[in-house]
């Protein structure tokens, strides 16, 4: 409800719906001072203008509007007989049992992709951009496949170390060792191979246990190894070449899965110049799995111990228009290089070296008299209060003792670089840091030498004067007369702590100042909500910017790169990847009309966003209003205020007022608010664990006084608490971050209210009837009352029982590097719709483990939502539609094998059969790398001349599979070949790039036609509840993630799983409780 690390598409100063006063870098729904959100920006906002800066936005574009305005003109088809020909087809065009085949996987075929039935009538649900005028451009570049060789060879890599005995290690270094060590293995062994050498032969290493080469490397058979020993300065590796198999070049059509290992060869080859120069001291190029950036790149300080880097996406794709190289920007979350000494100041807020030292010094210091004063200390019984105080300050001073610094200090240390690899100065050796150790002048630092304990200090003096006194017997100076010779033996910062590069039961440590930390570490785990917000900035690259970035040529350039790249040439990549992003063919879907109160019309047309100023009421106000003695039935609500410890001062001012303006409003947008209880119930937030039964006995008590739904108003951030509290006696709650009452944002107060509505059991708004004219086509007269409401407004699919289900799994976030706090589970949410409007969704959120028992707990949630639904309807649904979030392309079967049965098991529980119901299944996909530019000014008849100019696409522009160049005669779209898939821009990107949201059609036994289903998402991005926007994918799997973070949230508030699960049947239960509890 408010700014927390994840949130919307909508900006502000935060991450969530409210944002920050002055970062203005969020993603909330209120952007706040300097913001960029929907209310209260600096030019961005949803009410009061149109918010978009420049010539950044292709809806801007006169002849885009144009397209639209024509619909209508002089007595010809209105866009609304347009719309009908998808929505509302003639019954014998339903049936379509004889053209389905296999309902998973279904292919692409004709009448899919063909829904015209009018001949007046295009056969999409939008207009198709005329390629010449209107040119979309995607971040693909063709490949030219003909120079690829017919044959690649795969051959399984393994390297073991080998000791001086001849003895191997029993672990394949290729498969659990380092990506630097491997691949100095065999670069040493490519470099020692001049027939290896392109361009005769092209050889591409992945760094763990694949190889790649345009030749036979030696003769043989599949299953042929050939063994080479490899020698470094001081160990030597044996190397075992096993040929896996031959890569055959497809002739004609590439396909996705069958082609995958050539495309594995192929992705490998294509970034040859950055794996192979991971074997360097200080490589030019830094790879991070598909992701390259250059060392001397644009770098921005993170944190005191990381910073983020601009790079590149590099990947390559198999298409509609064939093989294509998918080129994008990517920031990524590095350690910064360098001392460790002067990292260490910076994650220990130390000012300088100086300072660091000094602190230890004088801690060490004190801690030692602290000791000694401790063993000095005799009393019993008797003793003095003053002496125990004494004494237990001595306990904590010696457990510090051991590191010379505070163990605060040393956590925040041990956070930012456990498990980085280091590199030991003396030695040019590599370790890995497992953790910080004891002072090496502490005692607890000491381990026998020669028969006597010595301490690290101690130890390295030793080693020095037996360095020096070979050096006089001509054996050469060592390693520790090296490091120590300028001081004479001695160290020069002992009471810091050591570096512990061994284990627990047998460390070893190494002084802090002879270590480094090289550049080039990635870093994504345990992120801070500012350092994520940072790179997200860095990464909001404007489209202009974005596509010059990745399709330049000059100097120090991605696709520079890979010209020079001789094995990426040998590979028949490198020069023969087009410079030109690939131009597709794309529609622009009809936009949706909106019903408000008094059937009153709103046409967003394409801004993508609209607002309720003046005298819009909601379409349909929350159900049973509480009947009172005022002239007319209200909804009761109370007020709840926490604060920490002392009450903030003239609340009662604030509170008063905000209240006042919120029930004055509510009663505008139509759902009149009437306060019961005191205002407020107050709660101590930081009442020593109080705080969890106050608000307990406030939610209970407004709950008997009747409230529908309560307004908590936090000037102490108790959410987590505030939620269990609410959610357990079955109350709606809404919070109210204090500074939002402090400075209102414009309409701050009607999207309170929207939440508000939805929560009680109301529809803010609907999608309008689509009204034929006498010129278009005649819908059929129904016969009864449809399912949807209003009828014709989004498809024939709801004419009958149709639910509408959004499915989400969030998984727990990865833990900081070393830590030791235990992974919590995956939590399962499933939101269904209950009823033809599509606005009310009830939840099921429950704990599961999806790796290994997935089918239970959708069964389970589906099969309480399935009642939740019959009892509400009289019946159950004769279609379900699902928007599944959070799946990749290679987890499609896992979706069907273990998901799909879920569904089906659910229903025949309830004496359902599969012949009764049919199901559609719908992957939404945002985590992919496919951008859509439209390109302004191409033909340069602008102001800005001759050159191009790159803009974010306009809400609702889609591509799909019937995006050909030039009426059919070239394919170059950029979907999955055999897939019926479609990318929507569905959403105003409020900062950076739009990014479109693809849709993945892998099970139905509907019937979908493409232009069906892609308008039908597309107006079910309008029907959100939470803001007057259309969002970036459909509401069902939009609300499924908010579901799936409420259950975050009550798990945070230590709610068990079995818990959680009884909580959301209890919401489903036989009374009739409001559903949208958890938007």
């Amino acid at each position: 409800d408010f700014g927390g690390r994840r949130g919307n598409d909508y900006g502000g100063g935060g991450r969530s719906d409210f944002g920050g006063r002055g970062r203005g870098d969020g993603r909330g729904d209120f952007g706040g001072r300097g913001g960029r959100g929907d209310f209260g920006g600096r030019g961005r906002q949803e009410f009061g203008g149109r918010g978009r800066s420049g010539k950044q936005y292709m809806g801007d574009v006169e002849d885009i509007k144009k397209l639209f305005d024509r619909l209508g003109v002089n007595g010809s088809l209105t866009l609304d007989d347009h719309c009908l020909h998808v929505i509302a087809p003639p019954t014998a065009d339903k049936f379509r049992d004889e053209l389905l085949g296999d309902a998973a996987m279904p292919a692409t075929e004709e009448w899919r992709l063909n829904s015209g039935t009018y001949p007046k009538l295009s056969c999409s649900g939008g207009i198709w951009l005329d390629v010449k005028q209107h040119i979309v451009r995607a971040n693909h570049f063709k490949v030219s496949s003909h120079k690829i060789p017919t044959l690649l060879f795969h051959y399984s890599v393994a390297i073991h170390k080998m000791y001086a005995s001849g003895e191997l290690e029993k672990e394949d270094t290729a498969v659990s060792g380092e990506r630097r060590i491997t691949t100095q293995v065999m670069k040493t062994l490519y470099d020692s191979k001049p027939m290896w050498r392109p361009p005769a032969v092209g050889i591409t290493y992945d760094g763990a246990a694949s190889l790649f080469s345009t030749q036979l490397l030696f003769p043989g058979a599949e299953g042929e190894k050939q063994i080479e020993k490899v020698v470094f300065p001081g160990s030597q590796y044996l190397v075992t070449l096993t040929f896996v198999s031959r890569l055959e070049k497809p002739s004609t059509d590439w396909h996705p899965v069958r082609h995958q290992p050539l495309l594995q060869a192929l992705d490998t080859a294509l970034l040859s110049f950055a794996r192979w120069e991971a074997a360097d001291a200080v490589p030019t190029w830094l790879l991070a799995g598909v992701k390259v950036f250059r060392s001397d790149g644009d770098v921005m300080r993170l944190s005191d111990s990381c910073v983020s880097m601009l790079g590149y996406y590099a990947s390559l794709k198999i298409c509609r228009a064939g093989l294509v190289f998918v080129a994008d920007i990517a920031v990524n979350c590095f350690l910064a290089g360098g001392s460790l000494l002067e990292l260490m100041c910076g994650v220990g807020n130390y000012n300088s070296l100086d300072m660091l030292c000094n602190e230890s010094t004088r801690y060490f210091q004190q801690a030692e008299e602290a000791v000694n004063s401790r063993r000095s200390d005799h009393y019993g019984d008797n003793s003095s209060s003053s002496s125990k105080r004494r004494s237990m300050g001595a306990d904590e001073a010696f457990g510090d003792l051991n590191y010379g610094l505070p163990v605060q200090v040393i956590r925040r240390m041990e956070e930012a670089f456990k498990t980085a690899k280091i590199k030991v100065t003396y030695c040019n050796q590599w370790k890995k840091l497992k953790s910080f150790g004891p002072a090496p002048r502490s005692a607890s630092s000491g381990f026998t030498l020669d028969g006597r304990q010595v301490t690290i200090e101690e130890y390295y003096e030793i080693k020095y004067r037996q360095d020096i006194a070979s050096a006089k017997g001509k054996l050469g100076t060592g390693y520790f007369a090296t490091a120590l010779g300028a001081t004479g033996g001695k160290l020069l910062y002992p009471t810091l702590p050591t570096v512990n590069v061994g284990s627990v039961k047998k460390p070893a440590y190494i002084p802090a100042e002879f270590i480094i930390i090289p550049a080039g570490q990635t870093r994504t785990r345990g992120l801070s909500g500012d350092m994520s917000a940072k790179i997200i900035k860095q990464a909001a690259m404007l489209p202009n910017d974005r596509m010059k970035v990745i399709s330049t040529t000059q100097h120090k350039s991605l696709l520079e790169a890979m010209t020079d790249d001789p094995n990426a040439e040998a590979f028949g990549l490198g020069q023969n990847i087009s410079h030109t992003p690939l131009a597709v063919r794309a529609q622009v879907l009809y936009p949706a009309k909106l019903c408000y109160g008094n059937k009153q019309i709103v046409e967003p047309k394409l801004a993508g966003t609209w607002n309720l100023a003046g005298s819009v009421k909601f379409s349909h106000p929350a159900p049973d209003p509480n009947v009172t003695a005022q002239p007319r039935p209200v909804y009761l609500y109370s007020v709840v205020m926490t604060f920490d410890r002392r009450e903030p001062r003239n609340w009662e001012s604030l509170v008063y007022g905000f209240v006042e303006q919120v029930e004055r409003e509510s009663f505008n947008v139509g759902i009149p608010l009437s306060r019961v209880g005191p205002l407020p119930m107050m709660i101590d937030g930081n009442a020593r664990g109080a705080t969890d039964e106050s608000l307990a006995e406030a939610m209970g008590n407004a709950k008997r006084l009747g409230a529908r739904a309560v307004l908590v108003l936090l000037n102490f951030d108790c959410y987590s608490a505030v939620k269990l509290a609410a959610d357990s006696v079955g109350l709606p709650s809404q919070c109210i971050k204090w500074k939002n009452m402090e400075r209102l944002p414009k309409g701050y107060l009607t999207n309170v209210l929207m939440k508000i509505n939805c929560k009680m059991g109301g529809i803010n708004h609907t999608l309008a009837e689509r009204i034929p004219s006498k010129n278009g086509p005649q819908p059929e007269e129904d016969a009864e009352p449809t399912f949807q409401q209003p009828p014709r407004s989004l498809s024939w699919l709801l004419d009958d029982l149709c639910m509408v289900v959004g499915v989400d799994v969030t998984h727990p976030e990865p833990q900081p590097v070393g830590s030791t706090k235990p992974i919590g589970p995956s939590i399962l949410a499933i939101v269904a719709s209950m009823d033809g409007m599509l606005g009310q969704y009830c939840a099921h959120i429950t704990t599961c483990d999806m790796r290994t028992e997935p089918v239970n707990s959708l069964r389970d949630g589906i099969g309480a939502l399935l009642d939740h639904f019959a009892r509400k309807n009289g019946g159950f649904p004769k279609s379900i539609i699902v928007y599944r979030d959070g799946v990749a392309d290679n987890q499609f079967p896992e979706v069907l094998e273990k998901e799909l049965p879920a569904f089906k098991e659910a229903m025949n529980l309830r004496g359902y059969p599969d012949d009764a119901v049919n199901v559609a299944i719908v992957v939404c996909q945002k985590r992919h790398h496919t951008r859509l530019f439209y390109e302004n000014n191409a033909n340069g008849n602008s102001s800005s001349g001759d050159r191009k100019e790159f803009m974010n696409p306009c809400v609702g522009l889609c591509v799909d599979a019937r995006g050909d160049s030039q009426g059919g005669q070239v394919d170059v779209s950029i979907v999955h070949p055999f897939i019926n898939e479609f990318y929507l821009n569905s959403h105003v990107a409020i900062q950076g790039t739009a990014k479109p949201c693809k849709y993945s059609l892998i099970y139905d036994e509907i019937g979908f036609k493409m232009s069906e289903l892609e308008l039908m998402t597309y107006w079910l991005t309008y029907l959100y509840c939470r803001c007057t926007k259309s969002v970036s994918y459909a509401t069902p799997a939009y609300y499924a993630h908010w579901a799936a973070r409420r259950g975050k949230v009550l798990l945070n508030a230590g709610v068990t799983g079995p818990q959680l699960n009884a909580m959301s049947n209890d919401w489903l239960g036989e009374e009739a409780l409001p559903g949208m509890y958890f938007i």
